[in-house]
């Protein structure tokens, strides 16, 4: 009886999802609270939509070598379930930050934001061929363009929060360069809001798609 008189309030529905609905087992809640991109438990994941997150965890694999501008709670998820990752960021204090707590297979690169370019050109620094970049910092455009040529032929390529307008230009050279794009729309950790964080992948990549 009680519940059925809380189901035609508010409070019904949001004390259902509280305890038993998506956002608890995904630790949304646990994210809301602590303002960081934590599961459940605590841990950090990817500020990237729940749809994303879920479909990679059981996909990565420590053949896997990623470079990723931005780094955070993603680069220590990766980390542990790939080979090695390569984390590129322009703010130095929250690289040291980061740093304090990393597996040995990661490497954090601090590049500032300068009028050459040098934060999106900064993979471009050795011959390295990655199978997965993340486009998730500052310059996401540039960094589209300057990634592509150290992108394995079996190479993926992340980009989040795609749905804004002025990842068009990225979206479309990634179509003109032969690429197919698949959209995960979701929930994102910390904030009530819905996104979209896409992948982009050709013939024989690495997810088998």
């Amino acid at each position: 009886m009680v519940w059925n008189g809380l189901n035609f309030t508010a409070i019904g529905p949001l004390l259902q999802l509280y305890m038993v609905g998506e956002i608890k087992t995904n630790g949304w809640m646990k994210s809301f609270a602590t303002k960081k991109a934590v599961d459940r438990n605590n841990n950090p994941i990817p500020w990237w939509t729940y749809p994303m997150v879920d479909f990679l965890k059981e996909r990565l694999n420590a053949s896997i070598i990623i470079f990723e501008y931005g780094c955070g709670g993603s680069t220590k998820w990766l980390a542990n379930k790939v080979g090695h990752i390569t984390s590129l960021e322009d703010h130095k204090e929250w690289m040291e930050f980061v740093k304090s707590d990393m597996p040995n297979n990661t490497t954090l690169i601090y590049q500032p934001i300068d009028e050459l370019e040098s934060y999106s050109k900064a993979i471009q620094r050795d011959n390295t061929k990655y199978n997965f970049i993340i486009v998730d910092g500052k310059e996401r455009n540039q960094c589209v363009t300057h990634c592509l040529g150290n992108l394995s032929e079996d190479g993926i390529i992340l980009l989040d929060d795609s749905f804004r307008t002025e990842y068009t230009v990225s979206i479309e050279l990634l179509k003109q360069k032969g690429f197919k794009k698949l959209d995960f729309w979701g929930m994102v950790p910390v904030v009530p809001a819905k996104s979209c964080t896409s992948i982009f992948y050709r013939k024989d990549n690495i997810l088998g798609l």
